[in-house]
């Protein structure tokens, strides 16, 4: 099978899989909300893979960029 549609933007993966041209690979948080989709199959287990949260140094210092990056870390760490 050869990729016919790439993106990075679940919304459009999502449209484009309710388009009915191509199969697209969700999460189950994404694929269960539309009810235009059907579930072919579960992926039960993938590697896990590490994540980098980047910001520039001075930007660490500022109030409102810490707060965004600890919740970002937060929300990771509660879906692992």
């Amino acid at each position: 099978m050869r990729p016919v549609f790439r993106s990075s933007n679940m919304a459009a993966l999502v449209a484009a899989a309710v388009s009915g041209h191509v199969v697209v690979a969700l999460t189950l948080a994404w694929g269960d909300r539309d009810v235009g989709l059907e579930r072919l199959f579960a992926i039960d287990d993938l590697p896990k893979q590490s994540e980098w949260l980047v910001t520039h140094a001075r930007s660490t210092a500022e109030s409102s960029v810490r707060v965004v990056s600890d919740r970002i870390v937060r929300l990771f760490a509660r879906a692992l």
